[in-house]
Protein backbone atom coordinates (compact mmCIF):
# COMPACT_ATOMS: atom_id res chain seq x y z
CA UNK A 1 0.00 0.00 0.00
CA UNK A 2 1.41 3.50 -0.92
CA UNK A 3 1.93 6.53 1.20
CA UNK A 4 -1.36 7.94 -0.31
CA UNK A 5 -3.73 4.77 0.27
CA UNK A 6 -2.72 4.36 3.72
CA UNK A 7 -3.30 7.81 4.61
CA UNK A 8 -6.68 7.14 3.57
CA UNK A 9 -7.30 4.05 4.85
CA UNK A 10 -6.14 5.63 8.22
CA UNK A 11 -8.49 8.09 7.95
CA UNK A 12 -11.22 5.75 6.95
CA UNK A 13 -10.42 3.26 9.65
CA UNK A 14 -10.24 6.15 12.02
CA UNK A 15 -14.16 7.01 11.58
CA UNK A 16 -14.87 3.11 11.52
CA UNK A 17 -16.06 3.73 15.05
CA UNK A 18 -19.13 5.78 14.19
CA UNK A 19 -21.32 5.15 11.32
CA UNK A 20 -20.30 6.00 7.49
CA UNK A 21 -23.36 6.50 5.92
CA UNK A 22 -21.64 6.48 2.22
CA UNK A 23 -18.20 5.35 0.73
CA UNK A 24 -16.88 5.49 -2.68
CA UNK A 25 -13.09 5.32 -4.09
CA UNK A 26 -13.00 7.82 -7.23
CA UNK A 27 -12.70 5.77 -10.13
CA UNK A 28 -12.34 8.63 -12.95
CA UNK A 29 -13.35 12.58 -12.92
CA UNK A 30 -14.28 14.94 -15.76
CA UNK A 31 -15.08 18.19 -16.62
CA UNK A 32 -17.87 20.14 -18.27
CA UNK A 33 -17.99 24.00 -18.70
CA UNK A 34 -20.16 25.69 -16.69
CA UNK A 35 -21.67 22.69 -15.74
CA UNK A 36 -19.56 21.19 -13.40
CA UNK A 37 -16.90 18.31 -12.46
CA UNK A 38 -18.26 14.49 -12.43
CA UNK A 39 -17.39 11.84 -10.60
CA UNK A 40 -17.21 8.05 -11.23
CA UNK A 41 -17.30 5.40 -8.98
CA UNK A 42 -18.94 2.58 -7.64
CA UNK A 43 -20.83 2.62 -4.27
CA UNK A 44 -18.85 0.66 -1.59
CA UNK A 45 -21.01 1.32 1.02
CA UNK A 46 -24.14 3.12 2.03
CA UNK A 47 -27.00 6.02 0.34
CA UNK A 48 -26.26 9.04 -0.74
CA UNK A 49 -29.01 11.57 -2.45
CA UNK A 50 -28.86 14.54 -4.38
CA UNK A 51 -28.56 17.93 -2.41
CA UNK A 52 -25.93 16.12 0.57
CA UNK A 53 -22.64 17.00 1.45
CA UNK A 54 -19.79 14.74 0.94
CA UNK A 55 -16.34 14.63 2.11
CA UNK A 56 -13.53 13.75 0.04
CA UNK A 57 -10.47 13.22 1.15
CA UNK A 58 -7.47 13.34 -1.51
CA UNK A 59 -4.44 11.63 -2.41
CA UNK A 60 -2.81 14.21 0.05
CA UNK A 61 -4.39 13.53 2.93
CA UNK A 62 -6.76 17.03 2.70
CA UNK A 63 -10.00 17.10 3.48
CA UNK A 64 -12.94 18.82 2.02
CA UNK A 65 -16.62 19.02 1.37
CA UNK A 66 -18.53 18.87 -1.52
CA UNK A 67 -22.73 19.20 -2.24
CA UNK A 68 -23.77 16.20 -4.46
CA UNK A 69 -25.69 18.56 -6.96
CA UNK A 70 -26.98 15.24 -9.38
CA UNK A 71 -26.47 11.30 -9.75
CA UNK A 72 -27.08 9.50 -12.65
CA UNK A 73 -26.70 5.48 -13.18
CA UNK A 74 -26.72 4.38 -16.96
CA UNK A 75 -27.29 7.78 -18.06
CA UNK A 76 -30.76 8.09 -15.66
CA UNK A 77 -30.93 10.23 -13.05
CA UNK A 78 -31.19 9.06 -9.40
CA UNK A 79 -32.59 10.55 -6.34
CA UNK A 80 -30.59 7.27 -4.36
CA UNK A 81 -27.72 5.87 -5.13
CA UNK A 82 -27.12 2.70 -2.90
CA UNK A 83 -24.28 0.16 -2.50
CA UNK A 84 -22.82 -1.85 -5.34
CA UNK A 85 -24.12 0.89 -7.73
CA UNK A 86 -21.73 2.10 -10.36
CA UNK A 87 -22.39 6.12 -10.76
CA UNK A 88 -21.47 9.65 -11.51
CA UNK A 89 -22.04 12.19 -8.98
CA UNK A 90 -21.71 16.05 -10.54
CA UNK A 91 -20.39 18.81 -8.26
CA UNK A 92 -20.84 22.01 -8.81
CA UNK A 93 -16.60 22.96 -8.99
CA UNK A 94 -15.16 23.66 -12.29
CA UNK A 95 -11.57 22.54 -11.71
CA UNK A 96 -11.27 18.49 -12.57
CA UNK A 97 -7.92 18.84 -10.74
CA UNK A 98 -9.28 19.56 -7.13
CA UNK A 99 -10.60 15.87 -7.75
CA UNK A 100 -8.39 13.00 -8.47
CA UNK A 101 -8.42 9.04 -9.66
CA UNK A 102 -8.23 7.09 -6.06
CA UNK A 103 -9.71 9.77 -3.63
CA UNK A 104 -12.12 8.74 -1.17
CA UNK A 105 -15.48 10.10 -1.31
CA UNK A 106 -17.95 9.60 2.21
CA UNK A 107 -20.92 10.46 4.44
CA UNK A 108 -20.51 10.04 8.37
CA UNK A 109 -21.31 11.51 11.50
CA UNK A 110 -17.94 12.92 12.31
CA UNK A 111 -19.28 15.22 8.80
CA UNK A 112 -21.66 16.23 10.78
CA UNK A 113 -20.31 16.72 13.72
CA UNK A 114 -18.06 18.76 11.87
CA UNK A 115 -20.61 20.84 10.07
CA UNK A 116 -22.50 21.31 13.57
CA UNK A 117 -19.38 22.71 15.06
CA UNK A 118 -18.69 24.75 12.74
CA UNK A 119 -21.98 26.66 12.45
CA UNK A 120 -21.73 27.12 16.10
CA UNK A 121 -19.12 28.97 16.42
Amino acid sequence: MDRVSEAQENYVRSVQNRPIFFLSRVEDVDTISEVGTIVKGTVTLGFLSVNELVEVIAEDGSRFILKVMEITKDNEILDLAKQGDQIEILFDIYHADVICAGDVILKSDELLSDLIASLNS
